[in-house]
């Protein structure tokens, strides 16, 4: 009997034992990679908040120095930004001093709790961790099939990943611009 059913046998078994070597892989990758060692800068463009009066926010990296400049809008989003802090895993918003009449000219402004930080514009981090942003949909076959994409980031290494969570709790995660590895003072 078990001659017979031998392929029927081995066709029921091996997709479970790929599954269980998938799920080993995942876990000891987990057990040997360490976690993330540096904190990230990021913005955040968010098109449900558009404000005609807003402020339109350019970040970019100089020097390892984060520059913000604001003009009037011409956008149709609102700009923040975010910290991710790799000991928690958790987002924080950075409020940034925008000057009272804005023209088209843009202006550099402040933002005072990132004074003095350095930062490393490298996708990768020293510690071999690379932020990624991409579309997902809902977990699993339904998921894939039925809702709607979704904007993310993580950060992954060697198979770990951990996801950047929605800037104050939303759902949605448009576009995240990576801007720079936080780099600790020596």
């Amino acid at each position: 009997m078990a001659k017979r059913n031998g392929l029927l046998i081995a066709g029921i078994a091996l997709p479970g034992i790929v599954v269980l070597l998938f799920f080993a892989y995942i876990q000891l990758a987990r057990q040997t990679v360490a976690p993330p060692a540096y904190d990230l800068l990021y913005a955040h463009h968010d098109y449900r908040q558009y404000q005609p009066e807003a402020a339109e926010l350019r970040f970019s990296v100089t020097d390892g120095r984060l520059q913000i400049h604001a003009l009037r809008s011409t956008a149709p989003y609102r700009s923040s930004l975010y910290r991710w802090h790799h000991a928690s895993g958790r987002s924080e918003r950075i409020p940034i001093e925008l000057p009272e009449a804005l023209s088209d000219t843009p202006r550099l402004v402040p933002a005072p709790t990132l004074t003095g930080l350095r930062l490393s514009p490298d996708i990768e981090a020293p510690d071999g961790y690379r932020f990624d942003t991409g579309a997902s949909r809902g977990p699993g076959l339904i998921g894939a099939l039925f809702s709607q994409r979704r904007r993310t980031g993580t950060i992954h290494k060697l198979g770990v990943a951990f996801a950047v969570p929605p800037p104050d709790g939303t759902e949605r995660y448009w576009a995240p611009q990576f801007l720079g590895w936080v780099i600790p003072d020596e």
